[in-house]
């Protein structure tokens, strides 16, 4: 894992923009998974006030809530559609993301895995990391064999996703891609920032092996990973 600190949110989050530009710019067709939440929000800024070209990629959703889906202000598809897909026009026929609200939720998990089976592995994912170490929606205890699936949620991520929404959501399940499919992929970005990251930091950091407690000290086996950090999560 390589690691990069940054003075402040507004610097890593440009770091972290033109490092992406700079991974993908030589392939023809990348194949990108993007998270959804606060902390890439800055990214995502970057991209649309650069006007970055993503014209020839395709894009795959990292999870969403259960019950949520691209009309509900506060969920992931939502967050991504005003952040980025909307501001730099991106196609809809580029982006394969989960519907929460599907009656089918297992076909949602088959149709996925069947694309990343037909046309991964991703290129580049970029995750956030929650405040138990959750990557996507994949909570301790995860496998690392685990693929595209539906889960219940730990009740750290129930209470801090509360955060998104602007009443009280019922946030006890989620669909996510599995562990697998992240450390298939090619190169993984991992983005902390502030304070309240300071202990997940640490505890990803100090021990530098897998903890199935902590998912994403999984991407330690991963051989192009890279964490871009603030200062103020990395003090400790």
């Amino acid at each position: 894992m390589q690691i990069n600190v940054s003075k402040n949110y507004e610097e890593l989050c440009k770091e972290v923009a033109n490092f992406i530009v700079d991974e993908i710019k030589e392939l023809s067709s990348p194949l990108l998974c993007l998270a959804g939440g606060d902390t890439p929000l800055g990214v995502y800024k970057n991209f649309v006030e650069s006007r970055a070209d993503f014209k020839n990629a395709m894009f795959i959703g990292l999870d969403e809530w259960v019950g949520l889906d691209g009309a509900d202000s506060g969920s992931c598809r939502f967050t991504l559609d005003q952040s980025l897909y909307l501001p730099l026009a991106i196609e809809e026929s580029k982006i394969q993301f989960f519907d929460g609200k599907a009656t089918d939720l297992s076909r949602q998990c088959n149709e996925t895995n069947q694309l990343l089976e037909t046309n991964g592995p991703i290129d580049l994912v970029l995750l956030g990391i929650g405040m138990n170490g959750h990557v996507g929606f994949n909570e301790p205890g995860s496998s690392l064999d685990s693929i595209c699936r539906v889960v219940s949620l730990d009740e750290t991520t129930q209470t801090v996703g509360q955060k998104y929404f602007e009443t009280q959501q019922e946030l006890k399940q989620g669909i996510t891609l599995g562990l697998k499919q992240v450390l298939d992929t090619r190169t993984v970005i991992l983005i902390v920032s502030g304070e309240k990251k300071r202990s997940i930091v640490k505890k990803l950091l100090e021990d530098e092996k897998i903890d199935p407690s902590i998912p994403v000290s999984s991407l330690w086996q991963h051989p192009n990973c890279h964490l871009f950090v603030d200062e103020v999560a990395y003090s400790e």
